[in-house]
């Protein structure tokens, strides 16, 4: 998605998966814009899975979501030249990545929690019992506040 003159949205999951559930994997990341592009129309970019090439390495394997990696280029447009990449690797497996110069490398890993996840709105629960709570909280002024 791109924000750039401004857009109100709203993330959420299929009806089917919130029927019968399963994994849920998120990460959003919000890059800046060139002052140039700051006002630009927003726009969405549907990316599935099965739009995201896959590059074998050894040990594991690539998928290339925006910029390019082994000459094979990503789904993704962006307004700055890019590199996103899904790096899966195989226990005790090493990979050289080759980066550009200047370039920002960021890892993530983590331990997956095995919760439910049920979001409405800009409120994410475990529950939709959590999510009357939280909204009520938030409602009549009981929501957290952060310190000055």
């Amino acid at each position: 998605m791109t924000a750039a003159g401004g857009v109100i949205h709203e993330e959420f999951h299929s009806a089917g998966f919130s029927k019968t559930g399963g994994p849920f994997r998120v990460v959003q990341l919000w890059v800046n814009l060139p002052a140039r592009d700051k006002l630009s129309p927003p726009r969405y970019q549907g990316i599935r899975s099965a739009d995201i090439p896959v590059v074998d390495v050894d040990g594991g394997k690539v998928r290339v979501i925006a910029g390019e990696f082994e000459d094979i280029k990503g789904p993704a447009s962006t307004f700055t030249p890019i590199n996103l990449w899904d790096v899966r690797l195989n226990a005790d497996a090493e990979v050289t990545l080759d980066l550009p110069d200047d370039t920002m490398l960021l890892v993530m890993t983590g331990e997956p929690i095995h919760e439910p996840v049920f979001g409405h709105g800009p409120f994410v629960m475990n529950s939709e019992t959590e999510i009357r709570t939280a909204i009520d909280d938030f409602n009549n002024g009981r929501f957290a506040q952060i310190a000055n």
